[in-house]
């Protein structure tokens, strides 16, 4: 495996971790650095875990990622959760004014 580039690496780590069939699946920002076709694959596997109801932890500062992943998405400021907001509800400017702490948004259930 140290001979595989990174992002290779990265792919491989991502699949070894999908066939041990987990019931709760933590990526954090399992994107980084591929190319386009493999960031397909991989947002592919990871629409397949949650469709199968395997539960799902996305972690990325990539908005459009997780705007296109989430059903759900929690944001954090300065280490404090500051919503938590179905897709339907998300939009670029909420999730920046929560990020940026200057939305008040309550935590929904």
């Amino acid at each position: 495996m140290r001979f595989l580039s990174g992002g290779n690496q990265q792919k491989l780590i991502f699949a070894r971790e999908v066939e041990c069939d987990p019931d709760l699946l933590i990526v954090m920002q399992p994107c980084k650095g591929l190319d386009v076709g493999a960031i397909e694959a991989v947002q592919g596997v990871v629409r397949e875990q949650r469709q199968a109801g395997k539960a799902v932890l996305y972690i990325s500062t990539e908005l459009e990622e997780v705007m296109a992943i989430s059903d759900r998405i929690g944001v954090m400021c300065a280490g404090h959760l500051t919503g938590v907001l179905n897709r339907a509800d998300a939009t670029a400017d909420l999730i920046g004014s929560l990020m940026t702490s200057t939305a008040s948004q309550e935590v929904l259930s």
